[in-house]
């Protein structure tokens, strides 16, 4: 029994040994491909300037530097970003310092949707999952109709049930009024219940 157990132990430090070469592996491809992109940028961590946010202006040199590595491949609507960051997020006067603009946006930027950096005129065009917690002045639902919502693969009662939720947050997910477009049967969900769809739903407040 005891020669069972010290197997076990070996095998289990074999496994953590084995991970921490690989987690050295890949330290040290990080530290080759970066460490000078970082040490650069940490030179100019406590600059200041009251003018230009220079977080935005170090996203864009890091944005260029992958470019030129081909690390990554140029995309024009990084502009949109950049763009948004600078004029409707970080404020030089408050955050002068990078240190000081990633403390305070770096949680926020990292979890910033795509109708963040649009405003109410833009038509956003997305899957009912992306547009999951978020609110719109007008929606409109495609393919309301059984089969889609729930979807033909659903079968448990749980992933029927959460079909249902995603649907129902996709209808109150408007400020003003809903439409939805189906030529069959709506959804029918569990326990008889099916969720009648008219073509346009009366407006209603936010907070119902």
């Amino acid at each position: 029994m005891l020669d069972h157990f010290l197997g076990i132990f070996a095998a289990n430090m074999q496994q953590h040994i084995d991970c921490l070469q690989n987690n050295s592996a890949v330290a040290e491809l990080f530290r080759r491909a970066y460490a000078d992109i970082y040490h650069d940028t940490l030179s100019r961590l406590y600059q200041r300037s009251f003018e230009s946010p220079l977080l935005v202006d170090e996203l864009e040199h890091l944005y260029d530097i992958f470019i030129q590595k081909e690390w990554i491949a140029d995309n024009p609507k990084m502009q949109y970003i950049f763009s948004f960051l600078h004029y409707d997020v970080i404020s030089p006067e408050k955050t002068p310092s990078l240190k000081e603009q990633l403390s305070a946006h770096l949680l926020d930027i990292t979890t910033y949707r795509e109708a963040d950096l649009c405003d109410s005129s833009c038509i956003i065009v997305s899957t009912v999952h992306k547009a999951k917690g978020l609110k719109f002045e007008n929606v409109i639902i495609f393919e309301a109709t059984d089969g889609v919502y729930p979807f033909f693969d659903k079968k448990t009662p749980e992933e029927i049930r959460e079909s249902a939720r995603l649907f129902y947050a996709t209808m109150t997910s408007e400020r003003n009024a809903c439409t939805s477009q189906t030529q069959n049967p709506p959804p029918e969900y569990p326990n008889g219940v099916t969720l009648t769809l008219s073509t346009r739903s009366q407006p209603h407040s936010s907070g119902t």
